[in-house]
């Protein structure tokens, strides 16, 4: 058994959904309020490590801890700052590393976080979705960055995606995707409007 995955993203026109190394907002605050409304449905948020590094995202719709869906950290050496906003005590916190990351680094993060080891030298992405389902989190928001989106699209675990385009061109940066993979069909099935924003929705073929 395995969570359902929905990916949600903003990305400029030119497919980027950051800057190499620098947060962007892509997202107008109607945007916004859609993707809150997707994580009030979820049991969890998902990001990789470099999100986390970058954006120093806090991945939470409320103030109050039992509102907030569990935030899922994809960080195979266990780099995750101590002090990072999905660390603190405003959600249920879940940490997923590699049997590569310190032992020392295990200890620290499962202070603040219930930590799985789940890969040898990068983190197995099929065998934590049963890991996952397990600890009653049936339903998953993924919000990148581009090289767990691209894992996660390759392993055939996403259900629905989400893609919010915004009027701007940043040239290079992050792509939704980064790396090279083999191709994934996907049916649309749905065009939305908000604001100066279009919201793309698909269902990739199985």
């Amino acid at each position: 058994m395995k969570p359902y995955i929905i990916l949600n993203t903003a990305m400029s026109l030119d497919g980027r959904i950051a800057r190499k190394g620098e947060r962007v907002v892509f997202s107008n605050e109607l945007d916004k309020a859609r993707r809150d409304d997707i994580r009030k449905s979820v049991d969890g948020v998902m990001v990789g490590i470099n999100t986390v590094l970058i954006d120093n995202p806090k991945l939470t719709i409320s103030e109050k801890r039992e509102e907030n869906p569990a935030r899922i950290i994809i960080d195979g050496h266990g780099k995750v700052p101590d002090d990072a906003n999905v660390l603190n005590d405003k959600a249920k916190n879940i940490v997923v590393v590699s049997i590569d990351a310190e032992p020392y680094r295990i200890e620290e993060l499962s202070r603040k976080a219930s930590v799985i080891v789940c890969g040898d030298d990068e983190v197995d992405v099929v065998k934590l979705m049963d890991e996952l389902y397990k600890r009653g989190i049936k339903r998953v928001l993924l919000e990148g960055g581009g090289h767990l989106n691209k894992s996660m699209l390759e392993a055939n675990l996403i259900d629905e995606i989400y893609v919010s385009v915004a009027p701007v061109v940043i040239g290079d940066g992050v792509n939704l995707v980064e790396g090279v993979m083999d191709e994934r069909k996907l049916t649309l099935a749905g065009i939305r409007q908000i604001g100066d924003m279009v919201v793309l929705k698909y269902f990739p073929k199985k």
